[in-house]
């Protein structure tokens, strides 16, 4: 119905997309006997109605239970569009088992894209909870403290615009990062999920539950990201006139930055533009200009003019590499750009580009974040109608979601030329970060009788390690 759309699934239950985007990834219920562990109902095996404004009314999908179901567990759930925006999910049962099961219900899979790091505030009756929503699964989760609380009325300040749910039930909902679950129905998961994670069902017992989910009214693409990750946002997101500007317009950046905002001006790249690179600069710290250099190089055929400083010219045609704490240049632009990049905010391999019409600035809180950055800028290059060749403006500010990114290879005597150019052409410009290299049948001297005639020799595997610690892969 206009920007929404639901579906049902039998693994999946129901799902909602607002403008082709999943906002509940998953909606459904499973009932359980303890005692013989068994699975005694669940939505997917339910008999599904789907009625498109049928007899008048709005569009509907209803789940019943089947006749193949358990005869002792009745089940009644629909999902109702209301109205362009708004969502209705009611959901009603009676057990007339002899033994108490137990009942985990989905509320919602929240999808994570669009919400992690989403401010919120909770409210269970007369009580207010703000918070931030994490950013997504942690890579070390068993250090992580779980992430749960109890709502009747949410309000989500996601991606896309203020997302809302209202409940009307017998107790309260539980709201949590799904991963947190050990549960093996949750094994892999990821996203929010809000329910009952382990309900008390007695005997002869019957229940229900009501929740409206609201959503965003204005286009999803007049949004550009909040400030995730439980950071000042400086008060509501910023809703521009368009946020697929003509500078950016077509542009898709792998991964996606976690904020980016078009700039109206590019910044022409020519001979007489400069590349600072201090003179102090170490090896690591140069990978991110070269990078920069090559890429130009060998696709557009320019070389930069590299500088040790930018002179009595000061800031103008110029890009600016490196973290602010080494160049006073880089710090320089970033006092007058507003520009904050510490190893705390935004952490770790994080960055800032800025892409100003008069000089590019690319500053990381380590020496990874200007690697990485310098992967994001080279995603910026563009060629006019003209045939200028130019980056264009805008202001980037990322840093991972997950710590660990890694890929598994196998090491064998013909992989090192091509596995050279995966990872120069295709895992640093996605900013994997590990490399798993299965070597077990690698030609070693201690253990000649593991090798086999396929396997990779030491020389190879010196040279791929190299290969992978020069675009920062551990």
């Amino acid at each position: 119905m206009g920007r929404l759309e639901a579906g049902f699934s039998p693994t999946r239950g129901v799902f909602v997309c607002l403008d082709t985007i999943p906002i509940i990834e998953r909606s459904d219920f499973l009932v359980r006997n303890e005692t013989w562990k068994q699975v005694v109902a669940r939505l997917g095996r339910g008999k599904v109605t789907v009625a498109k404004n049928g007899w008048g009314g709005p569009p509907e999908i209803t789940v019943r239970s089947a006749d193949t179901e358990n005869g002792d567990f009745r089940f009644w759930y629909r999902l109702t569009i209301e109205k362009e925006t708004e969502v209705e999910v009611r959901f009603a049962y009676k057990w007339k088992g002899k033994e108490p099961v137990r009942l985990e219900y989905c509320a919602g899979l929240l999808a994570t894209n669009p919400t992690k790091g989403a401010a919120y505030i909770a409210a269970l009756g007369d009580q207010d909870r703000p918070g931030n929503l994490p950013l997504g699964v942690p890579s070390l989760r068993w250090l992580t403290a779980p992430f749960e609380f109890s709502f009747d009325r949410l309000a989500l300040e996601s991606r896309l615009g203020v997302l809302s749910l209202e409940v009307t039930a017998d107790q309260p909902l539980k709201f949590r990062r799904e991963s947190d679950d050990t549960d093996e129905y949750h094994a892999g998961s990821m996203g929010f999920w809000a329910g009952w994670p382990n309900a008390a069902v007695a005997p002869d017992s019957a229940g229900a539950v009501t929740y409206r989910l609201r959503l965003p009214r204005s286009s999803t693409r007049k949004w550009i990201s909040p400030h995730p990750g439980g950071r000042d946002t400086g008060g509501e997101p910023v809703a521009v006139p368009d946020a697929l500007a003509p500078a950016l317009k077509n542009l898709v950046l792998i991964p996606a930055p976690q904020q980016m905002e078009p700039l109206e001006q590019d910044f022409v790249l020519n001979e007489d533009t400069r590349l600072l690179v201090p003179a102090s600069a170490t090896a690591a710290e140069l990978r991110a200009t070269d990078e920069i250099r090559a890429c130009l190089r060998e696709r557009f055929g320019l070389s930069l003019r590299v500088v040790d400083s930018l002179g009595a010219g000061g800031a103008t045609n110029c890009l600016v590499v490196g973290q602010p704490l080494w160049s006073p240049e880089a710090a320089a632009l970033c006092r007058r750009e507003g520009v904050q990049v510490t190893p705390y905010d935004p952490g770790p391999e994080g960055y800032e580009l800025v892409v100003r019409p008069d000089y590019v600035l690319l500053v990381g809180a380590d020496t990874a974040g200007c690697y990485y950055g310098a992967q994001t800028l080279k995603q910026l290059i563009d060629v006019r109608p003209d045939e200028r060749l130019v980056l264009r403006g805008a202001r980037v500010r990322d840093w991972p979601d997950f710590g660990f990114r890694g890929v598994h290879l196998l090491a064998d005597d013909y992989a090192l030329e091509w596995q050279t150019q995966l990872i120069s052409n295709v895992l640093a410009p996605l900013k994997t970060n590990n490399l798993i290299l299965e070597c077990e049948y690698g030609k070693w001297d201690s253990h000649p009788e593991l090798a086999q005639p396929w396997g990779m020799s030491k020389e190879d595997m010196r040279q791929l390690k190299a290969v992978a610690e020069k675009h920062f892969m551990r």
